[in-house]
């Protein structure tokens, strides 16, 4: 039987001592607190007895005797077992998004857990049930303190556990565009390739190119990264100006130079020439030192750093002077990452890279920089971050709070245009107010 879309959270009592701690958390609101317990916080316990044989004033026997003399109850034990739900109840989602606090709320725990999850719909969290003795008061103010601290929460739990994510699986779902950002026609007939772009801050610098005039070309995964890039097709096309270019959608594997080639050759072959490269793709694995893995640190290094060595040398030569090069570094370049030596490798490789590149190319007119974005929700975090990790996800900045995608692609949009002319070998710091020196 469907059941409303609520989440519910109920107590459970076990043999417990009064400094027992309750471990589970609750969300920040609870919109509906439902008392049971007969003998719940503050009431005296109440005798046991034998239940007695209800009967009828014919003498006829209502339900049969029972074998219980404990409290509370076990439901389980029950002949016959009381019935929780009828199939008259005909539910209208009128609890839809609430959260539900039910003290006394288990008669067998781990029975009413499964109802739960059998009865309610889709997208409410699963319940919880929270061993605990209501009796004391310090044990009912613990609710209190999981309350607040859950209310602290910045992101809620993501189901991702591959990359890349998905951003069409995030909740909440990126911001990649803001309705405050004015574009103004800065990138007005160029021609734009920007690798990674389905999704995150690819899909961002996708939408404000394509605003400020550009024709776009972005990359993806095949099969992992379809929906994303049908959507960002979908979302280019909406922002882009009449008159100019049908956005391209190319799936690759950037890891390997003969895939990189293909890339430039069909977006040569479309548009002629290419005017900004932005380099963006990334992946990362949370591991100590000791479990990194050969084949997983040549993968990491493979997307990060070197398909933006085997793209720059394949694009440079078809860009002409007033082209500019674009690198997605890290805060982590500079502060250092210490669940992630990989990924924070590559990103100090590619601020090395974006400076030398620069040096390089300066003859030729072709200005190189790079952004390095601090907390940014995106799909990587989405998939590769903990629980705990989304829970306080971008407090660790002085904003104290993630970035989105759309107050980062400005900067983008900034180094690509003449608006950044005297800047090369840079690196832009979008990351909530930390301090960067180097």
């Amino acid at each position: 039987m469907m059941g409303h879309p609520t989440t519910s959270y109920f107590t459970s009592v076990r043999a417990h001592s009064r400094n027992s701690s309750v471990a589970p958390k609750i969300p920040p609101s609870i919109t509906s607190l439902v008392k049971l317990p007969c003998f719940s916080a503050g009431f005296p316990p109440l005798r046991t007895f034998k239940v007695k044989a209800v009967r009828k004033e014919e003498g006829e026997r209502w339900f049969p005797p029972q074998n219980q003399d404990t409290q509370p109850g076990k439901e389980y034990l029950m002949n016959p077992l009381p019935q929780f739900a009828n199939d008259h109840c005909k539910p209208s989602g009128r609890l839809q998004g609430k959260v539900a606090l039910v003290t006394g709320g288990d008669s067998d725990a781990a029975e009413t857990l499964k109802i739960i999850k059998d009865a309610k719909v889709s997208d409410a969290s699963d319940p919880i049930a929270i061993s605990t003795d209501l009796k004391y008061y310090k044990n009912c103010e613990k609710f209190k303190a999981m309350q607040s601290e859950e209310a602290e929460r910045r992101f809620p739990p993501q189901d991702q556990d591959t990359q890349p994510g998905k951003e069409y699986l995030m909740n909440p779902l990126p911001q990649f565009s803001n309705d405050s950002y004015k574009p103004s026609g800065r990138l007005q007939g160029k021609v734009a390739l920007v690798t990674g772009g389905d999704s995150g801050i690819g899909r961002a610098i996708c939408c404000h190119f394509a605003k400020e005039g550009a024709t776009i070309a972005f990359t993806y995964v095949k099969g992992i990264e379809d929906i994303d890039a049908m959507d960002t097709l979908r979302i280019i096309n909406k922002a882009k100006l009449s008159d100019y270019g049908d956005p391209t959608a190319i799936y690759t594997d950037l890891k390997y130079y003969k895939n990189c080639k293909k890339v430039v050759d069909e977006v040569i072959a479309k548009y002629g020439f290419i005017d900004i490269l932005v380099n963006n793709p990334g992946i990362v694995y949370d591991s100590s030192l000791e479990e990194i893995t050969e084949e997983s640190l040549e993968k990491v290094f493979r997307t990060n750093i070197l398909s933006y060595f085997f793209m720059s040398k394949l694009a440079v030569k078809h860009m002409k002077n007033g082209s500019s090069i674009i690198n997605t570094a890290s805060v982590g370049a500079y502060t250092g990452i210490p669940d992630t030596l990989d990924y924070a490798s590559t990103k100090g490789a590619v601020v090395s890279f974006t400076r030398s590149l620069a040096l390089n190319l300066i003859d030729k007119g072709i200005r190189v920089n790079g952004v390095a974005p601090g907390p940014v929700w995106t799909p990587l975090i989405a998939a590769t971050n903990t629980d705990e990790q989304i829970a306080k996800f971008g407090s660790q900045v002085p904003m104290d709070r993630a970035a989105q995608p759309s107050e980062i692609a400005p900067s983008y949009v900034f180094l690509a245009s003449e608006d950044s002319s005297y800047y090369t070998g840079q690196v832009l710091h979008p990351n909530g107010g930390l301090i960067i020196n180097g």
